[in-house]
């Protein structure tokens, strides 16, 4: 899935599984400057209301790989940097009602996304 703008994706309720791991598969960028910011944000509301989860975002990412975000009660809160496969970390509970957003900025931004994988932790 190529993308030139900002989008939300993959909606989900959940039922009971109180932590989360979201891979991200980057193939390739293309534009002036691109980057790319992934995160995760929670509705109270079942999807009318979208608040960020505070944390549960990566770096702004400059180039091709992987990179990640888990959300686990309990977990060290780790900010995630622009390394292929960073993974940022965030102490919380998984909300039942979430979705992925990401942004990309630069001139005329293009990111290929080849695959978001998304791991319930037990």
């Amino acid at each position: 899935m190529i993308r030139t703008l900002g989008l939300s994706r993959f909606a989900s309720n959940q039922s009971g599984c109180a932590t989360e791991r979201a891979w991200f598969f980057g193939a390739a960028f293309a534009g002036t400057t691109p980057t790319a910011v992934f995160k995760i944000q929670a509705s109270n509301d079942s999807g009318t209301t979208w608040l960020d989860i505070p944390g549960a975002t990566t770096a702004s990412i400059t180039g091709t790989g992987i990179y990640g975000i888990t959300v686990y009660p309990g977990i060290t809160a780790v900010a995630g940097t622009t390394a292929s496969g960073s993974v940022t970390q965030v102490n919380t509970v998984m909300p039942r009602t979430y979705r992925f957003v990401w942004t990309l900025g630069g001139t005329t931004p293009s990111y290929t996304i080849t695959n978001i994988q998304i791991n319930n932790l037990l």
